[in-house]
C-alpha cells in the first residue's frame, strides 16, 4: 500500500489509544494530524520549552525547537489559555485551534489563517484520517471519514508558514536557512517511511524573528551572556522572540539618510563564494529621535522592516540635506569617490562618511519646548549616562510642575544640572521634526551653549505676561510728543542687540518716522525702494514700541519665502522680545500652539498668550487656525502686513480676515505700493485707515480724470501715510545697467508658434468684435497666451512629446539647447559672465522652464542652487546663505520670479537674467532687487531676455507703460488687470512676420565677439545710482541691446504690424482648404483623410504621421485645430488617447539624428528645398513627383538639413483623388 504523503510513520496495527500514546512519546510532527491538546503536555507550550536539544547534534537528527505561545497576527494567547470571562475575550470570541510551523516558532489561531490555508490543511486532514481508517481495525465497522469542517480550540496541528514558503538566508551566516517551497504537500513528501527519512526532511526548527521575520541557525545567533552552549541560546531567544538587531534597534523608521557598502567576511558560512560577501549598511533616522541619533543598521534587516521606503531611497527619492563635504572630515574613513569593487553602482552614490555631512545645525538645539528634571541626584547619576550616550528616555524624573511643588519655588536657569530630558525643536528644522533627547554634555562646548540659549529662552517664556486691558501708554500718548524720544544716530538705539548691528542714517529717519506715528496713531505705509531695508526698520520699531511702551502683542504678516528671515532679523534687533514663528504644516501648528503661544494657565488680569511678537504666512492666516490663534486674541496692538500690494483688492480673502481682527495701529510694508491703478491705491488706503477712506468706489471715480488741482491735492492728502525712498536718494551703489535682448525664434519655435495662431484663428478673429470680448473669450485669450509663452520658453515645456528619445546624453543635450533661442544665448554668455568672476541670478515665472534650465546648466557643468514655490522653508535659508557665502563657489542661483522674488537678500550676486517678463514690471523690478541693494559692491548688470516679434516684445512694451505708476503716484487707467486690448495686443504682436515669405530675414545671431561687446558696453555704460530731475517720481526703463549697430537703443512701440492681414491670409487659407476637400454630401475630407497613403520619412514611423485633427465643438482655446495646409503629425502618445488638444507640424524635424554635409554633385540644401516645393506644385505625373521627393527627403535626412523643409506639405494628394471622393 502506497504510503500517503501526509502520513509520517507507517503506524503498526493497534488500536487508537496506542497509537496516540505513541506520537506523545515521540511527537513526530505531520501534516494533517489534528491533535487534541489535552493529550500534550502543556508545559511544551512555555515560551522556553524544548525537546531534548543539548547540542548542534540534536538539530541534526530532527529535534524540534520551541514555538511562540502568541499568535503571529493577533498577537493574543491561544484560545484554550485565555481568560473566557475577559471583555477582550466576549469582543473577540473563540478563534479556534491552535496551529505551529513545521519549520519556525510562527504559531496562530485557526482563524487567523488565510482561507486558502485553512482549506490545505482541512485537505490534508482528510487524508491524514482516510490512512488511519484504511490502516485500522475499524475499517469494517466505521464509515469512510468526512472532510471536518475546522479545527477546534482544544485542537493543534502542523502547516508551513509563508515565511518558510519562501525561503531566506540565515541572518548570521548568509548561507540558506531553508529552501523555498513551491506547495506545502511538498514539504513532507515521502518516498521511505523510516525515522531516518523523516529526520532528513524536517530539518530542525529554526529561530525567526518576530519583528523583522528574518530567519537563522539557533547555532550561528550571537551568544547570549552567561553561557555559549546551545539550550542557552535557544533558552535565551525564545523569551522575546526578537534578533538582536531588532532589540538594538527598537525605534520606528523615519527617513534613510545614505548608505555605504561593507566588505567582510561572513560569519558561520559554509559556501566559499560567500566567504567574501558584499554588504551595505543604511545610515538612517528614527521617528522620535534627533539627527544626532541617526545609525547604521544592515542591509537585510532595514529589507525586512521597511522595503518600501528602502526601494524609494534606492530609487533616488533621498530625503537630502546632507552636506556635500563633511564638516570636520576624518581621516580613517573612506570619501565618496573611493572605489568598491564588488559593489554594484547605485543611486544615490555611496557616503561613507554621511554622519559627518549632517549639517551641525540639525543636532543645535534652537528651543526648548518643554523638559523633564531628575528626581533627585542619585537618578541622575545612575541614568544619566544612558541618556545622553544612548538617548534613552529616564525614568527617575519629575515634570516641571511636580518639580517646583517639590522644591517649593520657580525653576531657573541655575538649575540646568537638575535638567533630565527636553523637547526639543532644532536649529533649521521645522516643529515637525522636534524630538525628545537629553541635554548635551558641558564637555561638548558649541552644542551645550545651544542648550543654555533654549534654556534661558524657555525660562523667558514662562515669565512673558501680555496685559487683559491694553498697554499703560496707552493712555498717555500726547499729541506730537514722540519728538523728544526721537534719536539722532544709531548708537542712541538701544535694544539689547549687538553693536555690529547699526542702522543707517535713512534707516533712523525711517524708525522714528514709524515710531512718531505709532505714538500719534497715524497708520503708515513704509514704501521705501527694495533693498533699503525695511524689515530692519520694522524689527527696530517692534523692539522700541514693545520693549518701551508695553505695545504687545504685535502680528506681522509675511510671505512664506521670508518668514525664517523675519524671526531672524527681528532676534537679532530686538533680543529681549519673545518672537514666534506660527507656520508650516498641521503637525507643526499644533506643535507651536501646544507650547509656544500660550500658558498651561491663565493669570488674573492678562491673556495666556506667551509671545510678544507673532510672524505668520497668507497661508496660515487663511487655514482653520485663523479663529483660535488669530481672532481669538483680545486685540493685537501692532499688525504689520509685509508685501502689503496683496491688499490692493478689497474682495481678497488675506483683506477681509484681516479686517475681522482687533487690531490697533496698523502698517503695510511694500516696495511697490501701486502696480495698475488709483483703486488698488484707495483699497490700501481703506485698510489702513477705514473711517477717512471708506467709500474707494467713489473716490476711483472723482480721481478718475486727474488735473494738477486734484494730484496736488492728492499728494497732501496721502503724506501723513506715505514714506518713500529710492536707492538713488539714500544710498551710493555702484553702477548698474538693464539692457534687453533682442532674440530671434529657432526654427522649430516658429513652427509651433506659428501652429498654435494658426489653430486658434477662431477664437482669435473674436478680438475684432467688441461683444465677444466676454469672460468666456477672455479665458480662452488666456489660455492661447499661456500656449505661446511656453514656446518661447523651450517647445519641451508646451510639448514634452517633441523632445528624442533613444539618443545619447551628450547628443539629447545640444538638441535641447538648439531647440530655444535663449538657450542657445544662454551657453554663450554664461561661459563669458564667469570668465569675468561675475554671480547671476536668473528669474523665471515658470517652475516647468526652471526644470529645462536645470538640464541645460547640469549638461553646460554649471553649479547651481535653486529656489522655488516647492523649496521647503527649511532649505530656502540653507540655500541663501549657502550662495552668500564668502568663497562659495556656486556659479547661478534659479529663481521664480513670484517665490524668489522677494524678502531675500542675494547682493553677493552682480548679475540677473530675466528669463521672461512679468506681466506686471514691478514683479521684475522687485526679482533685481534681490541683487542690486545695500551690500552690492560691484556694478550691476541686468538682462532681459526678449523674444523679438512675439508676444513677450509687447509685454515688455505694456511694462514701461505701466511704471509710470512710479513717478505719478496715481494714474488714469480704469482696468483691474490686462484689458480685453492688452491681451490682443500681446497676442498679435509679430504675427505678421511669422507668415511673411522671408520669414528668416528679420532674425538675430549672436557671436562671441557681439556677446563680449554687449557685456563690455553693459558695463562701461552702466550709470552710478543717483536721483535724477524728477527726483523720486521719475523712473529709467532698460534700453535695447542693437547688435547690427553694437549700441544701447530706447525701447519703441511698433504699430506697423497689422494683424488685420494676418488674420486675413490665416482665414482665406482655412477656407480654401475647406473648399478644396468638401465634396457634396459633406463627408468629403473624411473620405479625402481615409484614403490618403502614408509618406514615411527615414527615421520616422507610421504611428508619427496623421491627418489634422477634426474640428472641437467643445469650445475650448483649440475649438478648431485643423491647419493651414501643413500636414501635421500627431506622437504615438496622443494618438492612443484618441484626443488631443492641439498638433504639431513637422515633429519629426528633432527626432532625426542629424549629419554632417556631405560633398557631391548635389546642389546645397537650400536649392533642395526650394526644388522640392517646385515639385510638389508642378503638375508633372504623381509616381514622378512622389519618386522625386523621396530622394530629396532622404538627401537631406542624410545631411541633417531637414530644417529647410518647414512649412512645405510632407506628401502629394492628388485633387483628382478628393475630387473623386
Amino acid at each position: 500500500m502506497a504510503v500517503p504523503h501526509s502520513f509520517v510513520l507507517e503506524l503498526p496495527k493497534m488500536d487508537i489509544d496506542t497509537k496516540r500514546a505513541y506520537k506523545l512519546s515521540a511527537e513526530v510532527p505531520s501534516f494533517g494530524d489534528l491533535t487534541a491538546l489535552a493529550e500534550l503536555d502543556h508545559t511544551r507550550f512555555r515560551p522556553g520549552f524544548f525537546v531534548n536539544i543539548a547540542g548542534p547534534q540534536d538539530l541534526e537528527t530532527g529535534a524540534i525547537g520551541p514555538h511562540r505561545d502568541f499568535c503571529e497576527k493577533c498577537h493574543r494567547l491561544p484560545t484554550h489559555q485565555q481568560d473566557h470571562g475577559s471583555s477582550e475575550f466576549e469582543d473577540e470570541g473563540e478563534q479556534g485551534g491552535w496551529v505551529r510551523c513545521l519549520k519556525c516558532p510562527v504559531a496562530t489561531h485557526w482563524d487567523c489563517l488565510t482561507k486558502t490555508q485553512r482549506e490545505e490543511i482541512l485537505k490534508l486532514a482528510l487524508e491524514f484520517d482516510r490512512a488511519v481508517w484504511k490502516d485500522s481495525a475499524l475499517q469494517s465497522n466505521v464509515n469512510a471519514p468526512k472532510k471536518r469542517l475546522g479545527l477546534e480550540a482544544s485542537q493543534t496541528t502542523w502547516f508551513v508558514c509563508n515565511y518558510c514558503r519562501k525561503g531566506g538566508l540565515c541572518m548570521e551566516c548568509l548561507d540558506a536557512a531553508q529552501p523555498p517551497d513551491t506547495a506545502q504537500g511538498e514539504d513532507v513528501l515521502m518516498t521511505d517511511a523510516s525515522p531516518q527519512s523523516i529526520r532528513s526532511d524536517f530539518v530542525a526548527t529554526i529561530f525567526r524573528c518576530f519583528r523583522c521575520k528574518r530567519p537563522a541557525h539557533y547555532e550561528h545567533l550571537p551568544p547570549p551572556p552567561g553561557g555559549t552552549d546551545i539550550a542557552h541560546i535557544i533558552a535565551h531567544y525564545a523569551e522575546h522572540w526578537q534578533c538582536t538587531d531588532c532589540s538594538f534597534f527598537h525605534w520606528d523608521l523615519d527617513k534613510i539618510l545614505a548608505w555605504r557598502p561593507l566588505l567582510q567576511p561572513a560569519a558561520h558560512s559554509s559556501n566559499n563564494s560567500r566567504n567574501l560577501c558584499v554588504l551595505r549598511e543604511y545610515l538612517v533616522k528614527w521617528v522620535g529621535r534627533g539627527y544626532g541619533r541617526a545609525q547604521w543598521v544592515p542591509h537585510m534587516w532595514l529589507a525586512c522592516i521597511n522595503p518600501v521606503k528602502l526601494k524609494n531611497f534606492l530609487a533616488g527619492d533621498s530625503p537630502g540635506g546632507l552636506l556635500e563635504e563633511p564638516e570636520h572630515p576624518a581621516p580613517h574613513i573612506v570619501s565618496q569617490s573611493s572605489d568598491f569593487d564588488g559593489v554594484p553602482r547605485m543611486v544615490p552614490a555611496p557616503m561613507p562618511d554621511a554622519k559627518r555631512r549632517i549639517p551641525a545645525a540639525w543636532k543645535t538645539i534652537e528651543r526648548i519646548l518643554d523638559l523633564l528634571l531628575w528626581v533627585d541626584e542619585a537618578a541622575a547619576a545612575q541614568e544619566g549616562t544612558a541618556a545622553r550616550d544612548d538617548g534613552a528616555q529616564p525614568s527617575a524624573t519629575l515634570s516641571l510642575a511636580e518639580w517646583e511643588g517639590q522644591h517649593g519655588r520657580t525653576f531657573s536657569v541655575g538649575d540646568a544640572a537638575d535638567v533630565a530630558w527636553v523637547f526639543v525643536k532644532w536649529d533649521d528644522l521645522p516643529y515637525e521634526e522636534a524630538t525628545w533627547d537629553s541635554p548635551p554634555s558641558d564637555r561638548d562646548p558649541s552644542y551645550y551653549s545651544s542648550f543654555e540659549k533654549g534654556l534661558c529662552r524657555f525660562v523667558t517664556s514662562r515669565a512673558v505676561l501680555i496685559p487683559a486691558e491694553g498697554t499703560p501708554a496707552e493712555h498717555h500718548r500726547v499729541a506730537n510728543g514722540y519728538h523728544k524720544l526721537r534719536i539722532e544716530q544709531s548708537a542712541q538705539l538701544d535694544l539689547g542687540q549687538d553693536p555690529v548691528f547699526q542702522l543707517l542714517d535713512f534707516q533712523v529717519d525711517g524708525f522714528n518716522w514709524l515710531c512718531d506715528n505709532w505714538w500719534n496713531r497715524q497708520p503708515s505705509i513704509l514704501a521705501d525702494e527694495m533693498g533699503l531695508g525695511k524689515t530692519v526698520q520694522i524689527a527696530a520699531f517692534l523692539g522700541k514700541v514693545v520693549g518701551d511702551f508695553k505695545a504687545q502683542p504685535a502680528l506681522v504678516v509675511v510671505p512664506n519665502s521670508t518668514i525664517n528671515n523675519w524671526v531672524r532679523e527681528l532676534e537679532r534687533w530686538a533680543p529681549k522680545l519673545r518672537v514666534v514663528a506660527f507656520y508650516g504644516d498641521a503637525k507643526s501648528r499644533e506643535l507651536i500652539k501646544k507650547y509656544e503661544l500660550s500658558h498651561a494657565s491663565k493669570r488674573p488680569g492678562f491673556t495666556s498668550a506667551k509671545f510678544h511678537v507673532l510672524v505668520t504666512t497668507y497661508e496660515t492666516l487663511y487655514g482653520k487656525d485663523f479663529t483660535a490663534v488669530f481672532k481669538g486674541q483680545p486685540r493685537w496692538e501692532v499688525l504689520i502686513v509685509d508685501e502689503g500690494q496683496r491688499l490692493k483688492s478689497d474682495a481678497s480673502l488675506l483683506f477681509r480676515k484681516l479686517n475681522e481682527l482687533n487690531t490697533l495701529h496698523r502698517i503695510i510694508m511694500t516696495g511697490t505700493p501701486l502696480n495698475n491703478n488709483i483703486r488698488e491705491l484707495f483699497n490700501l488706503l481703506n485698510f489702513l485707515d477705514p473711517l477717512v477712506w471708506n467709500d474707494q468706489q467713489s473716490l476711483a471715480q472723482q480721481h478718475e480724470i486727474l488735473t494738477e488741482d486734484l494730484i496736488k491735492q492728492l499728494h497732501s492728502q496721502l503724506r501723513p501715510y506715505f514714506l518713500r525712498r529710492i536707492k538713488s536718494q539714500v544710498l551710493e551703489l555702484p553702477p548698474k545697467n538693464e539692457v534687453i535682448i533682442p532674440l530671434s525664434m529657432t526654427a522649430l519655435q516658429k513652427e509651433m508658434y506659428r501652429s498654435i495662431l494658426s489653430h486658434n484663428v477662431d477664437v482669435m478673429s473674436n478680438l475684432a468684435e467688441p461683444s465677444a470680448a466676454g469672460v468666456a473669450a477672455r479665458g480662452k485669450l488666456h489660455n492661447v497666451l499661456m500656449h505661446l509663452r511656453k514656446c518661447l520658453q523651450h517647445p519641451y515645456i508646451y510639448d514634452e512629446s517633441i523632445e528624442p528619445d533613444g539618443l545619447h546624453e551628450q547628443e539629447e543635450h545640444e538638441k535641447m539647447v538648439d531647440a530655444s533661442a535663449k538657450l542657445r544665448f544662454l551657453r554663450k554668455l554664461l561661459p563669458k559672465l564667469k570668465a569675468r568672476g561675475r554671480r547671476v541670478l536668473l528669474f523665471s515665472q515658470f517652475i516647468l522652464a526652471l526644470n529645462v534650465i536645470e538640464d541645460f546648466l547640469t549638461g553646460e557643468g554649471h553649479r547651481f542652487l535653486r529656489l522655488d514655490g516647492n523649496t521647503k522653508g527649511k532649505d530656502r535659508q540653507k540655500d541663501i546663505d549657502e550662495f552668500n557665502r564668502e568663497g562659495s563657489d556656486t556659479f547661478i542661483f534659479l529663481l521664480t520670479t513670484r517665490a524668489g522674488g522677494v524678502g531675500i537678500n542675494l547682493s553677493s550676486a552682480d548679475t540677473v537674467i530675466i528669463y521672461d517678463p512679468d506681466f506686471n514690471p514691478h514683479q521684475d523690478l522687485q526679482a533685481v532687487a534681490r541683487a542690486y541693494r545695500f551690500g552690492q559692491k560691484n556694478t550691476c548688470l541686468v538682462f532681459k531676455l526678449m523674444v523679438k516679434d512675439s508676444a513677450e516684445e509687447r509685454i515688455i512694451q505694456l511694462g514701461k507703460k505701466k511704471l509710470v505708476l512710479d513717478h505719478l503716484i496715481v494714474q488714469t487707467m480704469d482696468h483691474e488687470e490686462e484689458t480685453i486690448d492688452d491681451i490682443a495686443s500681446i497676442l498679435t504682436y509679430g504675427a505678421q512676420a511669422l507668415f511673411e515669405p522671408n520669414v528668416g530675414a528679420r532674425d538675430v545671431a549672436y557671436s562671441d565677439a557681439d556677446i563680449d561687446k554687449l557685456i563690455w558696453n553693459t558695463e562701461q555704460e552702466a550709470q552710478p545710482s543717483r536721483q535724477s530731475d524728477g527726483g523720486a517720481l521719475s523712473f529709467p526703463f532698460a534700453k535695447v541691446w542693437a547688435t547690427e549697430r553694437g549700441s544701447l537703443e530706447d525701447l519703441t512701440e511698433d504699430h506697423a504690424d497689422s494683424w488685420a492681414d494676418t488674420l486675413q491670409k490665416l482665414t482665406d487659407q482655412r477656407v480654401n482648404l475647406k473648399v478644396t476637400r468638401a465634396a457634396p454630401s459633406g463627408r468629403g475630407a473624411r473620405r479625402a483623410a481615409k484614403s490618403k497613403k502614408t509618406y514615411q520619412l527615414p527615421g520616422s514611423s507610421p504611428a508619427q504621421i496623421s491627418s489634422p485633427a477634426s474640428a472641437d465643438d467643445s469650445g475650448s482655446a483649440y475649438g478648431d485645430s485643423s491647419d493651414s495646409g501643413s500636414p501635421v503629425l500627431v506622437s504615438p502618445r496622443e494618438s492612443s488617447r484618441g484626443t488631443t488638444n492641439e498638433t504639431v507640424p513637422l515633429r519629426w524635424v528633432q527626432n532625426m539624428t542629424q549629419h554632417g554635409p556631405q560633398n557631391g554633385q548635389h546642389p546645397d540644401s537650400e536649392t533642395l528645398a526650394h526644388l522640392r516645393e517646385n515639385v510638389l506644385l508642378s503638375h508633372a505625373p504623381l509616381e514622378e513627383r512622389v519618386a522625386t521627393l523621396n530622394n530629396i527627403d532622404h538627401l537631406l535626412h542624410e545631411r541633417g538639413h531637414l530644417h529647410h523643409v518647414v512649412g512645405q506639405p510632407l506628401l502629394v494628394i492628388p485633387l483628382e483623388t478628393i475630387y473623386n471622393q
